[in-house]
């Protein structure tokens, strides 16, 4: 492979890497420095959503009535029937006020004017509230899951689970924001990670392969990724450089698995996030306690 381009770091950017299979073909600035992802949250919860879904635990047509879910000042009995999958497609119609800043305030419809799942405006309140409903389906919080089934098998370098953050004006909204701070090396090891659950090496095309695509969301593809969260099938070619028993966890093994051209591999890489395989997939140790959503017991 030719030499990475020397480029200039793009304005308001802290710093860039761009992978092909696995391999760095840019990397500008420190990559290393854990920064504010902003939305980049939304697709993270919905990767987890996405292990739920397989465990059985979350009904994405379950509605707000259903799942309990409530907030200040009460919802209207139309945005009660809202379902969950029209929360992480921002179509819920509930137009509460969000506990943060960052929606599109602005173009807000009256509330109880809209039907959930017809009109789509971004807006935090969905995506709050579906951190909650997925602290409660899991049993865990975002951070706590998002460490036990991405950061830690993945061995992420740069994750510091004290820098996560819930943040939002309670008085405004029950459900706080689940704020991430992640550096830019370890951000990609997500990417790798969808790109290999997508089936084809080096690609993060919708519905390739086993991994099925989530519905569009602000823009971006989120996904749910296979296999289901019991034991995963441990056989490979056992001769392509993605054989765990060769190479490990972290980023050289899923560098190597998402440019293999085994399948058999490439469904270890996607394995890995869900803690189904063995030796290759541990929870991290240290995990933190669990802490369920208060609001919906």
């Amino acid at each position: 492979m030719t030499a990475a381009p020397e480029l200039p770091l793009p304005r308001n950017t802290s710093s860039l890497l761009v992978l092909q299979d696995g391999r760095t073909v840019v990397e500008l600035g420190d990559t290393t420095r854990a920064s504010y992802v902003a939305s980049v949250r939304k697709s993270l919860l919905s990767v987890l959503f996405g292990i739920q879904v397989d465990a059985d635990t979350v009904n994405l047509d379950a509605t707000l009535d259903e799942l309990g879910v409530d907030d200040v000042g009460g919802l209207l009995p139309l945005e009660k029937t809202a379902r969950l999958r029209d929360l992480l497609t921002s179509r819920s119609g509930v137009y509460h006020p969000p506990s943060s800043p960052g929606s599109d305030e602005d173009a807000f419809p009256p509330r109880g004017t809209k039907a959930p799942g017809q009109y789509f405006v971004y807006n935090n309140w969905d995506f709050n509230a579906a951190g909650a409903i997925f602290e409660k389906a899991s049993g865990l919080t975002v951070f706590d899951a998002f460490e036990k089934y991405l950061a830690g098998p993945l061995e992420f370098d740069d994750y510091d689970p004290t820098r996560q953050r819930m943040l939002g004006d309670a008085e405004k909204s029950a459900f706080p924001a689940y704020h991430f701070f992640l550096s830019t090396r370890d951000l990609a090891k997500i990417g790798l990670l969808m790109a290999a659950a997508s089936g084809r090496a080096g690609s993060m095309s919708p519905g390739s392969g086993s991994g099925t695509a989530w519905p569009p969301m602000s823009g971006a593809q989120t996904w749910r990724l296979p296999p289901a969260l019991a034991p995963a099938t441990t056989a490979t070619c056992g001769g392509c450089p993605g054989n765990p028993a060769r190479s490990g966890r972290g980023r050289s093994w899923l560098r190597e698995t998402t440019a293999s051209s085994c399948w058999s591999c490439r469904q270890s890489a996607a394995s890995l996030c869900t803690g189904a395989s063995s030796a290759t997939a541990s929870p991290s140790p240290g995990t933190p306690a669990t802490r369920p959503h208060p609001r919906l017991p």
